[in-house]
């Protein structure tokens, strides 16, 4: 009976090839880059991969947004803005963060 109430899923459509992964651009930024791992911006998580030139800092303040957050540190550091408090995050450090939360 559970069955009847299961939607099928088209799965091929979840699946986000390397050299195809969609390009978010920032004209004003030249410091980092944005790929989208997720296969778009209409689900409920979305999934990304910042690439940070060393030393750059991609907001003067303090951003927030509507969903849940979360970052790895694939390598190298990243000095992390949350809330009031400052981290220092290496390489293998992990971070969420609560919708609506200040972070840079």
């Amino acid at each position: 009976m559970f069955n009847f109430f299961i939607s099928s899923t088209d799965t091929k459509n979840l699946i986000v090839r390397a050299d195809k992964r969609k390009r978010i651009i920032f004209p004003e930024s030249k410091g980092f880059s944005y790929e989208l791992l997720s296969p778009d911006l209409s689900g409920d998580i979305e999934y990304g991969l910042m690439k940070l030139i060393p030393g750059y800092c991609y907001s003067d303040e303090p951003m927030c947004h509507g969903g849940e957050g979360a970052a790895y540190v694939i390598e190298g550091k990243v000095r992390l803005y949350l809330a009031e408090y400052v981290y220092i995050l290496n390489t293998g450090d992990s971070i969420r963060t609560f919708p609506h939360m200040n972070h840079k």
